[in-house]
């Protein structure tokens, strides 16, 4: 429904930016889109200017979610980190079905997936270690200014024009947040054992996902052979079940 609904802006969104763009379309015709957890993301441009990625969900994270993005907007425009992406969300966000739905609506990414950046400087032990120097300078700016992201994993992050940019904030915490369940538990390659059992969330939500991808990043620096015999594509060297039973 979503792919349908994209594919005539001018009906579907009520925003006056986005009724003015096009879908990014793939060799076959159809929208270019990328599914997750709770969403569907769109790649939306304005013929000859900016691009957007819409995010349309396809189940509600939680059930304040619009007070949470309200939340998170507030505090990012606080703190202008460039880690994070300044974002929308509209309530009235695409027209499905004759129904009006939430989105989020943001500045489109152009980089490279940090797999991918991982991948590609397999077997150079210095530009290994300066992405691992950019990650721990981004968690290191969201600890200082009291967030969390709550997903940090491969999927999450984009190198941009050399930097680490993180992306999807469904589950981020930020004061406001405190006492408030939390949208999700992230991905389980990243997330300690008993955050995904117990639901953990709070400030430092990211310190044991942080040190896996950190460690990760320094052991391959030591021996890039691990990717070979430990990447699936949906982790870099670790997986659930090694941190349940170590």
């Amino acid at each position: 429904d979503y792919v349908a609904a994209v594919q005539n802006p001018r009906q579907a969104f009520a925003d006056a930016g986005l009724k003015t763009t096009r879908s990014k379309l793939t060799a076959l015709g159809l929208p270019v889109c990328a599914s997750g957890n709770f969403a569907t993301v769109f790649r939306m441009q304005v013929p000859g200017g900016q691009e957007f990625a819409v995010r349309c969900f396809t189940r509600p994270v939680v059930a304040d979610q619009q007070q949470r993005y309200a939340a998170l907007s507030s505090h990012f425009a606080a703190a202008k980190l460039q880690s994070l992406v300044s974002f929308e969300y509209l309530g009235r966000g695409i027209q499905v079905n004759g129904k009006w739905l939430p989105v989020v609506k943001m500045e489109w990414l152009r980089g490279k997936g940090f797999y991918r950046a991982v991948e590609d400087r397999l077997g150079d032990k210095s530009k290994l270690e300066a992405l691992a120097g950019k990650f721990r300078s981004a968690v290191a700016e969201l600890r200082q200014h009291q967030i969390a992201h709550a997903d940090l994993q491969h999927g999450n992050m984009i190198e941009v024009g050399g930097a680490i940019k993180l992306v999807d904030y469904d589950g981020c915490w930020v004061p406001p947040l405190t006492g408030k369940p939390s949208g999700e538990s992230g991905h389980p390659n990243y997330q300690h054992p008993e955050r995904i059992s117990r639901g953990y969330y709070a400030e430092n939500a990211d310190s044991f996902s942080a040190l896996v991808i950190y460690l990760s990043l320094m052991a391959l620096r030591a021996d890039p052979g691990l990717w070979v015999t430990f990447s699936n594509g949906d982790n870099l060297i670790f997986v659930a079940n090694d941190f349940k039973n170590p």
